[in-house]
């Protein structure tokens, strides 16, 4: 299932990326980062189509809060989050949001409806 990631750098930056396995595209980013990075929260959809859309939209919408490359602005990512149902050029996510114990981070799953 292919996930969009958010990743905090524990400092005030958040990524925004798509992954079908998140925890290995963790490790990557890692790699080349001086901070602890943890994932904050996924959004999970139903194909990669799917998930390069709503990753565009997001980037889109966040353009003002852009740091670099496709780093955010935590306040305006975390404010995005806190929103209780939004769609997505028809992906729908409602206020249900389930722990995922494999990634350790809250997840909310597209929906035909809340």
């Amino acid at each position: 299932m292919p996930y969009i990631y958010f990743v905090h750098d524990g400092v005030h930056h958040v990524k925004i990326g798509k992954s079908i396995y998140p925890d290995d595209r963790l490790k990557s980013l890692q790699t080349g980062n001086p901070n602890k990075l943890e994932l904050l929260y996924l959004l999970s959809v139903k194909s990669e189509k799917a998930a390069l859309e709503i990753e565009e939209v997001l980037h889109e919408v966040l353009n003002d809060a852009l740091v670099n490359g496709e780093w955010y602005s935590e306040t305006s990512v975390l404010l995005l989050l806190t929103i209780p149902s939004f769609e997505i050029r028809g992906h729908l996510f409602c206020e249900q949001e389930e722990w995922n114990p494999k990634y350790h981070c809250y997840e909310r799953k597209a929906l035909l409806e809340c």
